[in-house]
């Protein structure tokens, strides 16, 4: 069954087009990567879909709804998340209270459930009494997809999760977005740059250039084609 679907998607910021007819398509449980340099539109895709982006045409479907006249809460709601590229924790409160506020936002989430984050990011309960503004970019990382998938998600949006971090954090966190959808069926877009990286980890992959999508197919063939990676300024 589809989760989302876009059809014939534009959209752009004050009347400058960004995306130009995209159709992309997410399944239950599936992982797909969106690939694409930057400034390609990834992330003007992201906000269209969970409507930070009200200036969009063409239909965006949701679990078989058209979502594309919705207001930002009740996509979210209906259990859309974005990890946003820029993390958008809250720097002066505590990791704790970070994951508390997630907690009132979402529908019959209990505080107890915050222990299951702890799980899956061990480093965060290390430092749940600490001002979230004082922790590693990629602790901050682990804490925004954490408040996401404290709020039981029905799709996760995830945007440029690896840029600027080491290895063995992306690793770590790449490891937490696998196990995820793999045991909990939780399908995620993974936005990249990185398209070795996201590749890897997804089944399928899109390819954007220009706000167009050019090419489409199964990640395992796409890691093997460099002429087609190389041509479009992903890798």
């Amino acid at each position: 069954m589809t989760i989302l679907s876009t059809e014939n998607l534009l959209a752009g910021y004050d009347g400058a087009a960004v995306l130009h007819g995209v159709n992309i398509e997410i399944k239950e449980g599936e992982m797909v990567a969106l690939i694409g340099r930057n400034g390609v539109g990834k992330t003007t895709f992201v906000k269209s879909v969970t409507r930070l982006i009200s200036d969009t045409h063409g239909n965006i479907n949701f679990n078989g709804t058209n979502i594309s006249n919705w207001s930002i809460h009740k996509v979210a709601r209906a259990g859309i998340r974005l990890v946003p590229e820029n993390r958008g924790i809250f720097p002066k409160l505590t990791v704790y209270e970070n994951l508390e506020v997630s907690c009132l936002y979402a529908q019959n989430i209990n505080k107890s459930e915050i222990k299951n984050i702890f799980r899956l990011f061990p480093r965060l309960e290390e430092r749940k009494n600490l001002a979230a503004g004082l922790m590693s970019g990629g602790e901050q990382q682990m804490l925004s997809i954490g408040r996401a998938l404290l709020a039981r998600p029905k799709l996760l949006l995830v945007d440029e999760f690896s840029e600027g971090l080491q290895p063995s954090i992306t690793k770590e966190i790449a490891d937490v977005l696998r196990e995820t959808n793999q045991q909990e069926g939780l399908p995620i877009l993974l936005v990249e740059q990185n398209a070795n990286l996201a590749l890897k980890m997804t089944t399928r992959a899109y390819i954007m250039v220009k706000g167009q999508i050019i090419h489409t197919g199964s990640s395992e063939e796409l890691l093997k084609n460099d002429q087609i990676l190389k041509e479009n300024l992903v890798i």
